[in-house]
């Protein structure tokens, strides 16, 4: 039976990548589906990889739209009998810009128009698209996905980061977390900290930037990862792995061009986890950095 992938927000950038390299490394016979909320800029993604010989298929998704995504699972479900790859891909971070007066020891942040949203707002829409709109989606496609299937959630370094500028108290929270309630609740309780303008007593990252509520995000979503690996210990079906991974710093338009990995070594590791061959029993809910080596954070 052919294999079925679905790559969220994949017209550009990893996303992008992960489509190329899936199609690449794919029976011919297997179909990848690459998704975007503008179907117009998802058409056109797919004429790109067209013209270089690659023939995946075109859905829309918006993870922030729940129909949009019951849309797709229907289609999966009706066309195919279900999914057999997931990768969910699709994220953001407010962005700042970086001027080009720099030196080897300093340079100066010119910042975007993201960074005069009050940090409550933007707290509030980091966290939506990259931890509850991803785990609305994952929980509305994951019965869609067969036996020996792969879940792939993209995280970041900068999720293990994150752990390390929290309080102990906070940190044993997230490794001692078993279900998914209780991770939303972490992700909840950060969201009503910064309400509140207490986060910094509670023992959350310090700072009114971009990274704590995107480093918060990716803390949540690898931590997500390990509670859904272990609980597919009680599922039905046969050999599902559910893992995370680090790109690692790449050139994309999320972090303004200045990654030093193209977006193909960028996909290396969503790929590594999303080919895991058949009737293979790790990794299982981990999360493997830019080198495909683990990290253990989480796991002490």
């Amino acid at each position: 039976m052919p294999r079925v992938a679905v790559v969220t927000g994949s017209n550009k950038g990893i996303g992008f990548a992960i489509v190329r390299a899936l199609c690449k490394k794919l029976d011919s016979s297997d179909v990848v589906y690459l998704t975007s909320r503008d179907e117009t800029r998802g058409q056109e993604a797919v004429k790109k990889l067209e013209e270089e010989g690659l023939h995946p298929l075109y859905h829309q998704l918006d993870i922030a739209d729940e129909q949009s995504v019951h849309r797709l699972c229907d289609h999966l479900q009706k066309t195919h009998g279900g999914l057999d790859i997931l990768v969910n891909n699709a994220g953001i971070q407010l962005k700042y810009h970086v001027s080009s007066l720099f030196s080897p020891v300093w340079f100066i942040y010119v910042f975007s128009q993201d960074l005069k949203v009050p940090f409550v707002e933007r707290a509030e829409r980091t966290l939506k698209t990259n931890f509850f709109d991803t785990v609305r989606a994952y929980n509305i496609l994951i019965p869609a996905v067969r036996s020996h299937g792969r879940v792939v959630f993209v995280a970041s370094g900068l999720g293990h980061r994150g752990y390390q500028l929290i309080s102990s108290e906070l940190q044993t929270r997230f490794r001692g977390a078993k279900t998914e309630e209780a991770v939303q609740e972490l992700m909840e309780k950060y969201l009503s900290d910064v309400k509140a303008g207490i986060q910094k007593d509670q023992g959350w990252q310090e700072g009114d930037d971009v990274y704590p509520p995107y480093n918060t995000s990716k803390l949540g979503i690898i931590t997500l990862a390990k509670v859904c690996g272990e609980q597919m210990a009680n599922d039905p079906r046969e050999d599902i792995l559910v893992n995370s991974c680090c790109p690692g710093f790449v050139d994309t338009d999320l972090t303004e061009h200045m990654g030093h990995r193209t977006v193909d070594e960028g996909a290396v590791t969503s790929v590594y986890l999303a080919l895991i061959p058949p009737n293979s029993e790790e990794p299982q809910g981990r999360c493997i950095d830019p080198n495909v080596k683990l990290l253990d954070f989480l796991w002490k």
